[in-house]
This record gives C-alpha cells, structure tokens and sequence, in this order.
C-alpha cells in the first residue's frame, strides 16, 4: 500500500493491490495525517475498471475495507 498526501488540497490516498485469490480486509490508523471522516473507495478487478464502491468510514483516524480478490485499489478522503 503507497500513501499520497496532496500538498494542497490536503486530501488522502491510499494504493493498493490484492493479489490473493480471495477477498480481504484491509484496515488502518492514520497518523500524523490530516483530519478525515470517510474514504471514497474505487477498485479494478478482471470484470470491472475503477468501479466506485461503498464509502469507507474513518473512525478517530481508523478505517477497515473489504478488497476483492485480484483488485488494485484507492481510497481517497472526500
């Protein structure tokens, strides 16, 4: 997972990449980060291509996401 801090806009993003054959869950803390509430999750699978799906929420700088199988994501604060 590579992690982007835009200089002015100050908003998050997170790149990954599940290379499993099965769905994951993949959780955090932000720190030393700014203040967020919620990600915009976007993958890419075999079948879909940058197919938004469900918010994630930030919880006191904590997150958790289900990954599909073989998928590359971002999440982005909003």
């Amino acid at each position: 997972v590579y992690a982007f801090i835009h200089p002015t806009t100050h908003a998050i993003t997170l790149v990954g990449q599940n290379t499993g054959n099965s769905d994951q869950v993949i959780g955090g803390t932000l720190t030393n980060a700014p203040t967020a509430t919620t990600f915009h999750y976007t993958q890419t699978t075999s079948s879909d291509n940058m197919a938004a799906g469900s918010n994630v929420s930030i919880s006191n700088g904590s997150f958790a996401v289900k990954v599909s199988a073989n998928s590359t994501f971002t999440l982005t604060t909003l």
